[in-house]
């Protein structure tokens, strides 16, 4: 995740890696032979669309001994070659442990460090461990070996209490599990209020061309303990299904708490016995379950696009259990990659193009799970990404020039990358180019407009270039994002009068938008454009505030899609108000007669956006 701003797309779904050539490639595999290794299957190609495929027999257990010739791939109905084949035992594992530390943890599964070192006992010795504590903020991520004596102490130090940021934590261990895919790790941006530990090569960056390589070649995975809710993070839902759509690694959660229905976790959660005659009303307990079901709908969602599962952590003992499946889900994964096809590339909206992967397993009484497709860019999304943490390094060092011209050749990549955009206007204030800078500043409000921090550099920008109007205008926008601009406004009510409603604007109601997990198959392109105009339709509104974090807001609005049908593709929906947790208080219809049409997607999403607007300022108005 870009330190302090939301998590972004994290750049080609597919991992592109190129062999560093045949000759090396084959040197390596020679030297395997001879000493008797067993080697990875690979056949030396352009780019690699790889997946993890975990394959279990009827009782859950894994399923070894398959081979390249077990496995059908196809891509959009067209048969691949497997081009990578490697299986559990020839190839160790990459997990980056997302563990909840927060409050609601310690009362719905007080056992979880107990649990959690059983995983670690689990995994094996060559295997590697990134672990990510977190509570209302995300602690430093920790390389380590899973039975180093460091790590297990730093499990153990970590008290159980405070709120919960689950998106920002996702967005980090994503960020950092898979290290061929980012050869320069960045600095890890949280706290180092712990101990950071290292285990011998763990850790440490893979080159990004590393097939063929003994020991290079690893498995990659998220597994997450949490119970679902999110208070306090940067980073949005649509922004973590952005990060799991846009990235080849499984996420498998462990349900808890808040997740479970209300009857599996009684016994363990004072605040419901707390409750007493409450607890027992019909309509608070169809208020838990609706809660719980949310909950269990957005992690289900975000694991099975990514390849991975659910498990639920019912009842005393299920927390180690469900951990224990988990590791049965790891173990069973096989590692199968295709060259990608040339061609077969259609222009879709936000420069990414879908691609439905379908597997078959000759084993006709095995069970699998996998991804079910890949985004291809037609923008460059990947190096785009690496720039731009390459400039962040530049920014810090106060090496604004150079940082620049690394970002000009970023938005060339990616134009539609908004961090681009806010971190080249940063550079650009501290050379006093100021009108590049409002111009940058602009273009990320158009990609982003609830982003308070853009409104406040923007605020200052315009300011310093004596346009006082606007200067207030975002001054006001970055004041209902709950940035502190009291100094600016002092500066300006010196020099203009503010709005005659200035009060009525600072004391807006504050509206969260994101979406919900879809109850259909969308795209995430056209999920994330029906986001963007949703956001954009209800700024226009100048007594309505959009924050960028939910607990800051008076109520979410939160956009679902229901159904798609025909051609050209049309969208049933909603738009639902939600007021406390996930209570439904208000439903829009939206509808949308062609999803490729950007016209009709505008003109659907207004009309809907346009009537919640109305019944917005009737019920919060002042």
């Amino acid at each position: 995740m870009i330190p302090r701003f939301k998590a972004s797309v994290l750049g080609l779904s597919i991992v592109a890696l190129s062999l560093w050539g045949a000759v090396d490639a084959s040197g390596y595999a020679g030297q395997a032979r001879s000493q008797g290794q067993q080697m990875p299957v690979y056949r030396a190609g352009v780019d690699l669309v790889v997946l993890n495929v975990a394959v279990l027999d009827d009782d859950g257990e894994p399923v070894t001994g398959l081979t390249a010739e077990d496995f059908k791939i196809s891509e959009d109905g067209v048969p691949q070659e497997v081009a990578l084949f490697a299986s559990s035992s020839n190839t160790p594992l990459d997990i980056a442990l997302v563990l909840d530390m927060s409050g609601s943890v310690a009362a719905s599964a007080p056992a979880i460090k107990r649990d959690a070192k059983a995983f670690l006992d689990a995994l094996g010795p060559s295997d590697c461990v990134y672990f990510v504590p977190f509570q209302e903020t995300v602690h430093a991520g920790t390389w380590s070996a899973p039975d180093a004596a460091a790590l297990i102490s730093l499990v153990n130090r970590i008290p159980l209490q405070g709120g919960t940021a689950l998106y920002d934590a996702l967005a980090r261990g994503l960020a950092n599990v898979n290290r061929a895919l980012y050869p320069n790790l960045p600095g890890d941006q949280g706290s180092n209020d712990y101990l950071r530990v290292d285990g011998d090569n763990c850790g440490s960056p893979l080159p990004p061309a590393s097939l063929g390589i003994p020991g290079s070649v690893r498995r990659t995975a998220v597994v997450v303990l949490s119970d679902g809710g999110d208070e306090h993070s940067e980073a949005t839902y649509a922004d973590t299904l952005v990060n799991a759509w846009s990235n080849t690694v499984p996420i498998f959660s462990i349900g808890v708490g808040d997740a479970l229905e209300p009857s599996t976790r009684r016994w363990r959660d004072n605040r419901l016995t707390m409750l007493g005659d409450s607890f027992r009303s019909a309509r608070l307990l169809r208020w838990l379950r609706g809660y719980s079901k949310e909950l269990q709908k957005r992690l289900r969602f975000l694991s099975e696009i990514t390849g991975g599962r659910l498990v639920l952590g019912n009842g005393p003992a299920t927390v180690r259990d469900a951990f224990d499946e988990v590791v049965n889900m790891l173990r069973s994964s096989y590692l199968v990659g295709y060259n990608q096809p040339a061609g077969n590339v259609s222009p879709g909206i936000s420069g990414l193009s879908w691609h439905q992967v379908d597997v078959e397993i000759l084993d006709e009484d095995a069970s699998f799970f996998v991804r079910p497709g890949y985004y291809r860019d037609l923008y460059d999304s990947g190096g785009a990404e690496q720039i731009v943490r390459e400039s962040l390094e530049l920014i810090a060092a106060g090496r604004h020039a150079e940082a620049v011209k690394q970002l000009d050749l970023a938005a060339r990549l990616d134009p539609d990358y908004w961090p681009i955009y806010l971190h080249r206007a940063r550079s650009l204030l501290r050379t006093d180019r100021l009108e590049d800078a409002r111009d940058d500043l602009l273009a990320t409000l158009e990609l982003r407009p609830e982003l308070g921090l853009a409104h406040e550099l923007l605020a200052d920008t315009v300011f310093r270039l004596g346009n006082f109007k606007l200067a207030w205008y975002h001054t006001i926008r970055a004041a209902q994002d709950g940035i502190d601009m009291v100094p600016l406004v002092s500066e300006l009510m010196g020099v203009s009068e503010g709005p005659p409603d200035l009060a009525k604007q600072l004391s807006a109601v504050r509206i969260f938008v994101d979406v919900g997990p879809p109850a259909v198959e969308i795209d995430q392109a056209t999920l994330l454009e029906l986001l963007r105009v949703l956001r954009s339709e209800m700024s226009v509104a100048t007594d309505i505030a959009l924050v960028s974090n939910s607990s800051d807001a008076t109520a979410d609005l939160i956009l679902e899609a229901q159904v798609v049908r025909g051609r050209p593709r049309k969208l049933e929906g909603k738009l639902v108000v939600r007021g406390g947790p996930r209570e439904a208080i208000r439903e829009e219809k939206l509808e949308i007669d062609d999803l490729d049409d950007q016209g009709k997607i505008v003109s659907g999403i207004s009309k809907a956006a346009h009537e919640m607007r109305v019944w917005i300022q009737k019920t919060y108005g002042q």
